[in-house]
């Protein structure tokens, strides 16, 4: 199954680059820009803590991260091919194509985490991978994001992902302030696969469910502020508010989730 996945991916991602570049290099439109992507390259590694309120059934009120080493980089080579991770959260991240850019607009095809390793059922070696494709609008002082993902690579059902994300940025003297506001829509196979309580083994006190589709709403503020030349502080705090589809299942006890962070990160 898995490699059948893999097989498509690679097909309609080899298929993707091949006619949609071709298709930009061909437009005669006077904003497009189809010129050589421009590369970047960057490393950060921190070390901080999370708290953060359970989703699941817990007879603790909240719980505590830590993370040493947290390492976020980004590489884009001028022939297009980019790989993220660890920022705009981690439906953001993967690995791809950059192949066409129209203004300020980025088009990408791109292998990226579906559900978060922490969603219920599934252990961190579950992660589920998508494929999909990826669109960017930059401005001075802020960005959205688009990611559309119809394909499952290591997972039984396909389903269909849509999130979107707007990110906007503040100065205010010495610090950076962002807010985020996100929403993403997971088809019935996607939340089905992981909250029916089929999935997991049922008890009397549990009663039988299945997921149908849903949107999760996501809302972010924090700040950073630079200690010197290669160190930043950052802090954040969020809040994660989930569809019906997942309230409804026995084992989620909260419509939500919250959380605050605090990091120091060395530029490299």
């Amino acid at each position: 199954m898995m490699l059948k996945n893999i097989t498509r991916v690679v097909f309609i991602l080899l298929f993707a680059v091949n006619t949609m570049t071709t298709n930009a290099f061909s437009s005669e439109a006077g904003d497009a820009s189809s010129t050589e992507a421009q590369a970047y390259r960057f490393f950060e590694l921190g070390v901080g803590a999370r708290v953060y309120t359970p989703l699941l059934l817990s007879s603790d009120d909240y719980k505590t991260d830590t993370y040493l080493p947290n390492l976020r980089f980004g590489i884009k080579w001028e022939n297009g091919i980019f790989i993220n991770f660890g920022n705009f959260g981690t439906r953001g991240n993967g690995v791809g194509y950059n192949f066409y850019d129209y203004g300020d607009w980025e088009f990408d095809a791109l292998i990226h985490l579906g559900l978060s390793t922490t969603e219920i059922g599934r252990a961190p070696s579950d992660s589920e991978f998508r494929f999909g494709f990826r669109a960017t609008h930059y401005s001075d002082d802020a960005v959205f994001r688009v990611i559309a993902s119809p394909l499952g690579i290591n997972s039984e059902d396909d389903g269909f992902y849509l999130g979107s994300w707007y990110v906007k940025n503040w100065q205010v003297k010495n610090w950076n302030i962002h807010g985020i506001a996100g929403a993403s829509y997971f088809s019935e196979d996607i939340l089905d696969n992981r909250y029916s309580v089929n999935f997991f083994q049922e008890t009397a006190n549990f009663r039988n469910y299945q997921a149908g589709a849903g949107v999760t709403l996501e809302f972010e503020l924090g700040v950073s502020y630079a200690l010197s030349e290669d160190f930043v502080f950052e802090a954040s705090a969020g809040q994660t508010v989930v569809s019906d589809a997942i309230f409804d299942n026995p084992f989620v006890d909260k419509r939500g989730q919250s959380y605050a962070s605090v990091g120091f990160f060395y530029v490299f």
